[in-house]
């Protein structure tokens, strides 16, 4: 997996900032792969899931990938 930042902050939010330069089929399910990753990868078995840290998603993208929506983020 290659991510091109991947940062946690002081309060153990962790963050996975991508720019991307074209939309690509499969874009959306790469992303959420990505943030449902930065999910397990904290987690061991028997771990406590009440002890997750939120995790945050920015991809920069240079054209739309919700067609449907004005919205800039989601």
């Amino acid at each position: 997996m290659v991510l091109d930042v991947k940062a946690k902050d002081s309060a153990g939010r962790i963050f996975n900032i991508e720019m991307q330069i074209s939309i690509h089929p499969g874009l959306l399910q790469r992303l959420i792969f990505y943030a449902s990753e930065m999910y397990t990868d904290q987690l061991s078995a028997g771990d406590d899931y009440t002890q997750l840290n939120t995790t945050i998603s920015i991809c920069l993208l240079t054209g739309n990938l919700f067609r449907d929506s004005d919205q800039s983020h989601h």
